[in-house]
């Protein structure tokens, strides 16, 4: 066969991948927008919503101590149904405030459309950084396949903040290596909109000794902390302990595969899951800041899976695992086997889980932790172990192959 025919007869077969991908994400992508709008869609932003809401005026951890509150038994669609609960601490809280100005059908519709964009600059600011010159086919098919998965629909559906928080965190990455750290601290910052999952990336900043942004990423949460203490009478480290014991009393054990879930299953006191978690996260800053440096991409990688698994988080938060999967692309011919065993967990947890645990109810949690449940778990902390013995490679003079080339 000659050069011509194959070549057509691969572009012919890349259309017939893509166009039931495409499908799929279409599907995925109305299914995701129409939970958002259901009256009892977009949950997570109306209950931080409703915490913002409060916090203009009152002590909303206080409040939900002593008073906690539930569901609207008879939901409308012109008022959250949803009770407040303020997981997170209070200047994360206060960044959805210009949302709590709108109504609440409103703010709804405006957290969707914002998840979007959120969505659109991820992937804009992902593909130059980790997958820079790549054909049209390549970004289309990944950015389906992200649309098509259960953590980007449930994002989208329930209202989460993770999107947002990418988004954030990528856009000021690329400020930050634009030379413009005060830019790149105000986008850091706003990545905390997220920050059980951003704040473990921030050791990237430290591998690339960018201390502008952190540092004025710190500062603007501080100096919102004072301000909301100070309106409120409270003193502020109270308020933030107080925001951080009203999450772990609520969330502590109840996610997917982090260590505090694993521990909590198995009978084990929290404290060794709090122990390994610190360590990990321990381990994470010294090799960001040890010469020579870990491979970039690599580290970057591991990072997103440490984020996973060092605190409560659900299978949705596994939406941040597109960055390792634009790090395997970039990798996969130069190192399959990796690329392999760092996909499995990814795949599994965006396209196979809900299928297996929904059409073999007998493989589900109930009762007890699955055959297939410890698969996918064992999985993940071997790609974090992959990926950080990776990344090491270049210390010892033994790169297995080199950073992308914005990575």
């Amino acid at each position: 066969m000659s050069a011509m025919p194959r070549l057509r007869l691969r572009v012919w077969a890349v259309r017939a991948l893509l166009v039931p991908l495409c499908l799929l994400a279409a599907a995925s992508a109305v299914e995701g927008c129409r939970n958002a709008l259901m009256v009892r869609g977009s949950i997570d932003f109306g209950m931080s919503l409703k915490a913002a809401q409060d916090l203009a005026r009152e002590n909303p951890y206080r409040r939900h101590a002593l008073a906690p509150e539930g569901f609207a038994q008879r939901p409308r669609a012109d008022a959250n149904p949803f009770p407040m609960e303020p997981m997170q601490v209070p200047s994360a809280l206060i960044l959805l405030w210009p949302y709590a100005l709108l109504s609440w059908p409103t703010a709804k519709l405006a957290w969707l459309i914002s998840n979007l964009m959120f969505t659109a600059g991820l992937l804009v600011l992902g593909f130059r950084r980790l997958l820079p010159g790549r054909d049209m086919a390549c970004y289309v098919a990944l950015t389906a396949a992200l649309l098509a998965s259960f953590p980007w629909r449930v994002v989208v559906g329930n209202g989460q903040h993770l999107a947002a928080g990418l988004f954030f965190w990528l856009l000021a990455a690329a400020l930050a290596d634009r030379g413009h750290p005060l830019a790149a601290g105000a986008a850091l910052a706003a990545s905390f909109v997220k920050y059980s999952v951003t704040l473990f990336l921030l050791p990237w900043f430290l591998l690339k000794r960018q201390w502008g942004p952190l540092l004025t990423a710190l500062a603007v949460h501080a100096l919102i902390t004072l301000g909301i203490a100070w309106r409120l009478g409270e003193n502020p480290v109270s308020l933030v302990l107080q925001a951080l014991r009203t999450g772990a009393a609520t969330l502590l054990y109840s996610g997917y595969v982090d260590m505090f879930a694993i521990t909590h299953g198995l009978g084990v006191t929290p404290v060794v899951a709090a122990a390994a978690a610190l360590a990990l996260a321990g381990l994470a800053v010294a090799l960001a800041l040890s010469r020579p440096p870990p491979n970039q991409g690599l580290f970057l990688a591991a990072l997103a899976f440490l984020s996973l698994l060092v605190l409560y988080h659900r299978a949705y938060d596994a939406l941040i695992l597109f960055l390792p999967l634009l790090v395997l692309v970039e990798r996969a011919k130069r190192e399959p086997m990796l690329a392999a065993l760092v996909a499995a967990p990814i795949l599994l947890c965006w396209y196979v889980d809900r299928a297996v645990l929904q059409f073999t109810p007998w493989l589900d949690r109930a009762g007890g932790f699955s055959a297939y449940y410890w698969l996918v778990a064992s999985l993940f902390y071997l790609a974090l172990a992959l990926l950080l013995v990776r990344s090491c490679a270049s210390r010892r003079g033994r790169d297995w192959t080199a950073s992308a080339p914005h990575a």
